[in-house]
Parts: C-alpha cells; sequence; structure tokens
C-alpha cells in the first residue's frame, strides 16, 4: 500500500469513529475533547504522510542510481592463522602420503618374506640335511653363499640352455634321417 492510500483509510476511520461517537449521547465536552484528539491523529498522520513520501522518493533515487551489475573481486589471502594452518595441513598430508608408501612398500616386502619362510620351512621339513648344510655354509660365509648361489644357478641356466639346443638338434637330426630314408626308397 502506498502512503496516500494509508492516509485514505485512516481518514475514513476517523470520520467512522466520529459518526459512531455522535450516536451515543455525549457531553458537549467530551465530543469538544473527541474531536481536538482526532484533529491531533490527522495532524500527526499528515507529518507521517510528508516524512513517508519524502524518504520513499529518496529511496527510488538511491535505488536508481545503483547500477545494473555490480562488480565483485575476490582475492584469497592466506594471513596469519590462516596460512599457519595451510602450512600444517600441508605438512601433514605430505607426511601421510610418505607413511601410506612406506607401509604399502612394507606390506608387498613382508609378503615376499612370509612366502620364503614357507618354502625354507618346507624344505627344512622334506631335507633337514641339506637345510642344516646351506644354514652352516651361510653362517660361515654369506658373501661367499650369495656368490655360490649365483654362479650355481648360473651354471644351472647354461646347462638347461645346453639341454634345449641338444634336444633341438636331435630333433633336427631325426628328421633329416627321415628326409634321407625317404629320397632312398624314391630313387630306383
Amino acid at each position: 500500500m502506498e502512503t496516500k492510500e494509508l492516509a485514505q483509510a485512516f481518514n475514513d476511520q476517523t470520520e467512522a469513529v466520529a459518526n459512531l461517537l455522535s450516536k451515543y449521547e455525549l457531553s458537549e465536552t467530551e465530543r469538544i475533547e473527541t474531536a481536538r484528539h482526532l484533529e491531533r491523529l490527522r495532524a500527526d498522520l499528515s507529518r507521517t504522510q510528508d516524512r513517508l513520501s519524502g524518504s520513499a522518493t529518496a529511496l527510488d533515487t538511491a535505488v536508481s542510481s545503483l547500477p545494473a551489475q555490480i562488480e565483485v573481486r575476490l582475492k584469497h589471502r592466506f594471513e596469519g592463522r590462516t596460512r599457519i594452518f595451510g602450512a600444517v595441513f600441508l605438512a601433514a598430508m605430505i607426511v601421510m602420503a610418505l607413511t601410506t608408501g612406506a607401509w604399502i612398500a612394507a606390506r608387498s616386502e613382508n609378503a615376499q618374506l612370509r612366502e620364503s619362510d614357507l618354502k625354507y620351512r618346507y624344505h627344512r621339513l622334506t631335507d633337514p640335511d641339506a637345510t642344516i648344510r646351506s644354514d652352516t655354509v651361510y653362517t660361515r660365509d654369506p658373501d661367499g653363499f650369495h656368490r655360490m648361489v649365483v654362479q650355481m644357478e648360473a651354471q644351472n641356466r647354461a646347462l638347461e640352455a645346453a639341454e634345449r639346443n641338444a634336444r633341438q638338434k636331435e630333433k633336427e637330426a631325426y628328421k633329416a634321417r627321415e628326409k634321407l630314408e625317404s629320397l632312398k626308397r624314391k630313387t630306383p
């Protein structure tokens, strides 16, 4: 509702009150007092109306002077405690990442050690003399034991390669003999 409508509504109500009061038997002084009171209310209302209309025009002027879009520049700053908390958070994340990496590496290494332990226990149960001999040799000279194992593995690989070559040569020789036999049968 606008101020003019409010003023009109108030005037209508004061006239309605005056009509109601005229129906009652009031003394002359009471009627005069009521009329003065109504006049004071009308005067207060007109002053309020003037103030409201002045405020409304000032508000309309202020709103119309505002731009349609306001540019907002958001700047992120890390100052004081925020900088400290950020540094602590970053350090905690780095420590957590390193700890997780170490845990994963240790976990896989522990799995390999468990597998080796199981194999060693199996050999100890199936051939205890060989296990005791290997423990004795390793205890006396761990570096020499390592060299000996590497040398034995190299010999085994060489033997396997030689056996593969021999088998292949035997197959080739067998095929050559068969071919020779078939050629002998074909010649008259």
